[in-house]
Formats: C-alpha cells, structure tokens, sequence
C-alpha cells in the first residue's frame, strides 16, 4: 500500500484524503510551520487591489482591518484555495492566478495597468507577484503573519514526500535526509528548487497549489516510478 506525507494539514473535507484513500493510499498530513499574527501597525493605503498570496494572508488581514477599509476594494489571489477563503468572507476574486509565476505574473499586471495594489503577506514571503510588477505600478508591501518552523517535526518513512512550500521544506531538512525509496513532490517552482538545494535529488513539481492537480501529479509521479 503506497504511502504519502504532505506538509498540510488536511481537513475533513480534503479531497486529496478522500480520492487516494480510495485508491487504497496511505496519507500522512502535519504542516511543519506555525502560523502568527504578524500586527499591522502602520497606516493602511487606499488602494484600487489587495492581493492575497495565500488563505492565511486572507486570515490575518481581515482579523486586523475594518470592514469599512474593503469597501471598493478589488481582490486577487493565487490558488482556489485563497479564494475559497475570500469566498467564506463574503468577498470574490476578480483574479485569480494559477501554474506558473511568470504567466500570473503576465496576467495580472496587464488586469491592474497602473492601479495602486496592497500585498497582505507572511513576513518572509518571497514576493514574487509584487516584484513583478512594482516597475509599472504602485505596490504597498504589508507583513500580516508570521511562519514559524516547528522544533521536532517527525521523520516521515512515506514513499512520496509532497513540500507545500520551502520553509516547510527547510524544516524537514534541517533534521532529517531522503531515504532511498522516497520520491520528492513539490508544489510550485520557489519549492521545487528549495528542495533540489538542500537534497540534492530529484524533485517533481506540481504546477498548480489545487487538491485536484496534486493528486493528478502524485498519481503521474508514482506510475512513472
């Protein structure tokens, strides 16, 4: 029976659980990062846009700002799931960006053309959208969480080790290496390219964050294997 760890914590309704438990999958979930409030402490823009990289900027922005702030506000964000997310809040994306940076990246900055944009983001985030367009338009950079590494994440002996994202990949690392018989997944190029640093093995990326496209992947990856 085939077994994979993911750097995610699934819920009840995951998709990915359900679908390759049915395929007699054995599945492992613990993210290796906390997460917490980063305080906003200085005055807001007013900006056209907010875009969000990730379900937990949507969290921590929207504990920490009045609901009068949003108003005439457009959304972006990457991933069905930072969507969903705006969704449960009562708030719709009018961008939503999936598989490679550079196309999000394209895509957006010709929707926005010159129109002021608030990025909402983890501390240590790698910024890649508003880098890519801070030439052409204003961008306002606002740190709203924090990822902090757990201390002793446990040794995973899953055949597929699937890393949401390179600080959960530094985590793992940090302490332990790859076993001979495990295959490396990662989602996104920033962690695919993490992972090929500091295991020095192969590494398979999925280009797309959503459950459906990860499970897609995972079953390519084991039939090539």
């Amino acid at each position: 029976m085939p077994k994979v760890f993911i750097s995610r914590n699934l819920n009840t309704k995951s998709k990915f659980r359900d679908l390759l438990e049915m395929k007699g999958w054995q599945i492992e979930d613990q993210s290796l990062v906390k997460f917490e409030k980063y305080p906003i402490t200085d005055y807001l823009p007013q900006t056209k846009w907010i875009f969000f990289y990730s379900k937990n900027g949507v969290k921590y922005f929207l504990k920490q700002v009045n609901t009068d702030y949003l108003k005439n506000k457009k959304f972006a964000c990457i991933g069905t799931g930072t969507e969903k997310a705006l969704n449960k809040r009562g708030l719709s994306s009018s961008f939503t960006g999936q598989g490679a940076v550079k196309q999000m990246i394209e895509d957006f900055s010709n929707l926005v053309g010159n129109d002021a944009v608030l990025f909402p983001r983890a501390l240590h985030s790698l910024k890649t959208i508003q880098r890519g367009i801070e030439d052409q338009c204003e961008v306002y950079d606002l740190p709203v969480y924090l990822n902090v590494p757990l201390e002793n994440p446990k040794k995973s002996n899953a055949d597929y080790l699937i890393f949401t994202s390179p600080m959960n990949a530094e985590t793992y690392f940090k302490h332990y290496g790859i076993d001979s018989h495990q295959k490396l997944i990662a989602i996104g190029g920033s962690t695919g390219k993490k992972i090929m640093h500091l295991s020095k093995q192969k590494v398979y990326v999925s280009p797309k964050p959503d459950e459906d496209s990860l499970i897609r992947h995972l079953l390519l990856v084991a039939d090539l294997v």
